[in-house]
């Protein structure tokens, strides 16, 4: 780890490689890795400068997964589920998690965690999943 400290990452958010990623330092848990762009980071603006910019460093073959949160809004209608489940399926991610909220009587939020190889997969699946005709709108969600 950076300085002898531990250095972990925050889960619920995620980070992938290909991110830009920083360390935060926080007591009792060491270097807490957040990918730029995290809503979380809008806490620690006042530390900015204490802020530990890191890289990526793995093996070329690694078989490692990396959590990151798809937010996706879609047409409430029968099989709408299944045909992003699909996708992500299709595209060698795997899901986690998924939590659903109606939106109104037409459409639906799906938020998926999900695990992918990097940062370019999880943007071949965006695109994927994008591509839908039950799909209004996909993001990553860095909340």
């Amino acid at each position: 780890g950076a300085s002898g400290k531990a250095v972990s990452m925050n889960e619920e958010i995620g980070a992938d490689p290909g991110d830009r990623i920083v360390g935060i330092l926080t007591p009792g848990e060491g270097n807490v890795v957040y990918p730029i762009g995290a809503e979380a980071l809008t806490e620690f603006e006042d530390l900015s400068d204490e802020w530990l910019d890191l890289r990526w460093d793995l093996a070329p073959q690694s078989n490692e997964r990396f959590p990151a949160k798809i937010d996706v809004i879609a047409v409430n209608a029968p099989g709408t589920l299944a045909r992003v489940s699909d996708i992500i399926g299709a595209a060698d991610a795997n899901i986690t998690i998924l939590f659903m909220s109606p939106q109104d009587t037409n459409l639906t939020r799906l938020v998926f965690g999900v695990e992918v190889w990097d940062l370019k997969h999880l943007s071949r699946l965006l695109r994927d999943i994008r591509v839908l005709d039950v799909v209004t709108t996909v993001e990553r969600s860095m909340g």
